[in-house]
This record gives structure tokens, sequence and C-alpha cells, in this order.
């Protein structure tokens, strides 16, 4: 939604950017293959660029790489980065800042919208998301592998976010009206993974979808 937003301003981006496992080359937090990401890029008709880290990878190895990313594409004439961050305060902040003095200014097109406005207005534009990883301590594992849709939206507990902007969950958009044609997907099989903080004072774990072109 927030490339559709862009787009209707005239804003229209000539890149996107995606974080992804060196490892594993799967999308950082969703578990999505970088086959399936390189299809969606194609599909929208913009350049992508893949910037991978390491696993582990502390914070400072993060900024670090994330410094080099907003060099390179400042020395490409990079004026703008755009994010679809919905109402997270300190993740807003934290972009500004590592966006501050660099010449590149953040754009938030989303910023505070009603989430369940902008779901609702996500499925009825036609565009068509799989959700491929829940947050076991704020969704059931059924959650994981369905579509994003009404329905979906339905059955959610009445504290989850209707947009997952707490985490609860995360989807892979696979067509819609910015895309030159909708991907053909299949659904495979499902697998949980946990997660220990670097200190042991938190744990959590997720149900992960595997998605596959077909």
């Amino acid at each position: 939604m927030a490339l559709h937003r862009l787009k209707e301003s005239g804003q229209a981006p000539g890149l996107l950017v995606c974080t992804l496992s060196e490892e594993h080359r799967r999308i950082s937090m969703h578990g999505v293959h970088e086959l399936l990401l390189d299809a969606q890029a194609a599909a929208l008709n913009i350049p992508l660029k893949k910037v991978y880290l390491p696993d582990p990878c502390p914070m400072e190895k993060y900024d670090a790489i994330m410094r080099k990313l907003v060099d390179d594409l400042k020395a490409q004439g990079i004026t703008h980065m755009a994010y679809g961050d919905l109402f997270l305060e300190d993740l807003k902040s934290y972009r500004e800042s590592k966006l501050e003095g660099t010449g590149i200014e953040p754009l938030f097109p989303l910023w505070l919208s009603d989430t369940t406005e902008l779901v609702n207005e996500f499925i009825d534009l036609g565009y068509v998301a799989e959700v491929v990883a829940t947050d076991d301590a704020k969704l059931a594992p059924s959650f994981c592998g369905r579509n994003l849709d009404k329905l979906f939206i339905r059955d959610l507990p009445k504290e989850v976010d209707p947009c997952g902007e707490n985490g609860e969950f995360h989807s892979f958009v696979y067509g819609g009206p910015i895309f030159q044609k909708t991907l053909a997907i299949e659904v495979g099989d499902k697998v949980q993974k946990h997660y220990r903080s670097s200190d042991d004072s938190f744990q959590s774990s997720f149900h992960f979808c595997a998605l596959r072109l077909s």
C-alpha cells in the first residue's frame, strides 16, 4: 500500500530495497525465498536491490551494513527513501535518525492510517497476499498459510492489529493493481522456529509456511 500510494501521488520509486538472510537467502522475518522476491519485483517492473545480512547480525553490524547502503544509494542520486510504517513511533524515529544528515529524506506515505480501513482498502483494490509467518504468542498456527482476505481479518483476535503492525503476522503480496501479472504460487508445509535473545532473557516462536512458484 505504501508503493500504491506513492504511485498515486506521482512519486513512483525507481528502486526496491529488501534485506535477506545471507545464509538462507530468505527475506528477514518473513521467511520468503529470494526467488519469489525476484518474481515479485519483476511483476512490479521495478529494479530490486537485495541487502544480505549475516547470521547472527548484531545491531552494530546491521547499522554498518545499512550505512553503506545509504552511502551507495546517495552516490546513485537517490534523494528519498519510503517506508511502510503505520504507527510505531520508535521505529519511525529510528529511521529518521539514521538518515539525518545523509541528504536522503524519509517518506512515510501510510503514517497514522487507520489500520482497519487500510487493510480493507488493500483487499477492495484487488491485492492478494498470503500470510507467511505468525507469532505464536499472538496467533494460532492455523492463521499461517491463509489468504489475507476479509475472512482472515474477521477471524483475528481483537487485540491483533489487522495489518500486523506489531509483528503479529507477516505476508507476501503476489498480485494487484500495480502488478503487471499475478504470480502463480503454491503454499507448502509449515515449520515452527524458536528464537532466544542474546542474553537469554527473552524467547519467542513463530510459524512459517513455505511458498513456491508454480
